[in-house]
């Protein structure tokens, strides 16, 4: 799969900054508080611990709360994820505890395969994680296809991690 247009991964920088570069490109910035597609109050890259309307954030606060909030995403896999990975596919885990939280990660078939060792048919279970208050973004009517486009990068790390 060709990276999708204006995503860049600094793959020589290594782990936080492919990190940061992930989420920020597919999370985007709101420095105001809105519903994201599921309905959750959310501002900046993501963030939705305590968000209620009318909240605002500085572009600093913005970049604190989003490494906070990806410390405790590491802190979930790292409990959770038991298979050797490598870094890249370590990337892919950690968006993903980021953007479902750490129980639907601790309790996904996703998870699940990776532990039991499936390193090559495991990845394929990011392409099951397209719905967004339950709505297909496979549709084009659902407005929502950068969700598809995220699992299939994160798949991709999976498959090219070493």
């Amino acid at each position: 799969m060709k990276l999708p247009r204006g995503l860049v991964l600094p793959l020589a920088a290594g782990f936080m900054p492919v990190l940061l570069a992930l989420v920020m490109f597919f999370e985007g910035i709101s420095l105001k508080a809105y519903q994201d597609g599921a309905g959750v109050w959310t501002i900046c890259y993501g963030h939705t611990a305590g968000v209620r309307p009318g909240d605002a954030a500085t572009r600093a606060q913005c970049v604190a709360w989003l490494r906070e909030d990806l410390q405790i995403s590491i802190g979930a896999v790292d409990k959770h994820l038991k298979a050797d990975v490598g870094w890249l596919c370590r990337v892919a885990h950690v968006d993903f505890a980021f953007q479902m939280g750490e129980t639907k990660y601790r309790r996904s078939t996703l998870l699940a395969r990776f532990n039991a060792g499936d390193r090559y048919g495991a990845p394929d279970e990011f392409l099951r994680w397209v719905y967004t208050g339950g709505k297909d973004c496979r549709l084009a009517e659902s407005n929502c296809s950068g969700v598809v486009t995220r699992q299939q990068v994160r798949r991709e790390l999976c498959l090219a991690a070493p």
